[in-house]
């Protein structure tokens, strides 16, 4: 099946085996002739076309927009209700909030790769109630933003308490706040390579005992000023942090009060930034 539903210039298209669009996207279908999957990377495309959900169907399980020109999704991107894995990865996402009501209809969204796009804040300057408590996200990547992401909003970290693996390499974080231990689903997490090599890790998650203790892979390499002190010598991250050059991680590792995040601000090296955006509940 040819048909790539797509063009370069925001029209739908239905393509013939060797056509020229058909050789810049491809498309996968199962055994019934139903499409799941749809590729079309790097054609400058500057808006998803908002009746292409439709024309795609629900059958989507996988969709590659990857390197292209988009700044969000229509709202009607929802009719892809059968979508698991979403990549956006080298476009000009800035604002997650554009993104929330698009993707809140999406139950069955599990990975979503917003790598190499242009988000500086989590959640951003304007996201609506509930729309990303709703999504089952469980893998996100937000590696190597461009301009680099600077800083999370504490409150904003509950909303992904379902999230088992979190790619932020290769941004400006400062810090993380100590509300990543409500993401008690955490398995993985690459925290490398952030700007000016100072992440801290907050001990009141990474020190504890009973917190995120799903944690097996942890990269926080390449951050030579990274101080080990506030991570437990149990915890994974700490084998990872001492390939910078520091000294030990803490000897201890403590018993932390379960429920809570701790206080303290969000990334960025930002203490009490609170919920600037008006639009997140209290924690």
């Amino acid at each position: 099946m040819s048909y790539c539903g797509l063009s370069s210039d925001g029209t739908t298209v239905d393509t013939e085996p060797g056509s020229a669009v058909a050789s810049r996207c491809a498309t996968e279908c199962d055994f019934n002739g139903a499409l799941t999957g749809v590729t079309f990377t790097g054609q400058g495309l500057a808006a998803f076309p908002a009746e292409a959900a439709s024309l795609l169907g629900t059958s989507v399980q996988v969709l590659d927009l990857s390197n292209n020109a988009l700044n969000g999704l229509p709202n009607d991107f929802g009719g892809l209700s059968g979508l698991t894995r979403l990549i956006l990865e080298g476009n000009q996402v800035g604002d997650l909030g554009g993104l929330a009501q698009a993707l809140g209809a999406l139950s069955g969204l599990a990975s979503l790769n917003l790598a190499r796009n242009q988000i500086q804040s989590i959640p951003g300057t304007s996201i609506p109630k509930k729309s990303w408590r709703l999504l089952p996200v469980q893998e996100l990547d937000l590696s190597a933003q461009n301009p680099k992401l600077r800083t999370i909003n504490p409150k904003f970290l509950k909303h992904l308490s379902q999230v088992t693996t979190l790619m932020i390499q290769d941004n400006a974080l400062a810090s993380l706040p100590p509300q990543v231990s409500l993401l008690t689903g955490l398995a993985v997490l690459d925290a490398s390579g952030q700007e000016g090599g100072n992440l801290k890790l907050p001990p009141k998650a990474f020190r504890c005992n009973n917190k995120l203790t799903g944690l097996g892979t942890c990269d926080v390499s390449n951050n030579p000023n990274m101080n080990c002190k506030t991570i437990s010598a149990e915890n994974t991250c700490c084998t990872s942090c001492l390939t910078n050059g520091g000294a030990a991680c803490a000897a201890k590792s403590i018993a932390c009060k379960v429920g809570g995040g701790g206080g303290g601000g969000g990334g960025g090296g930002r203490s009490g930034t609170g919920d600037s955006q008006g639009a997140l509940e209290s924690v």
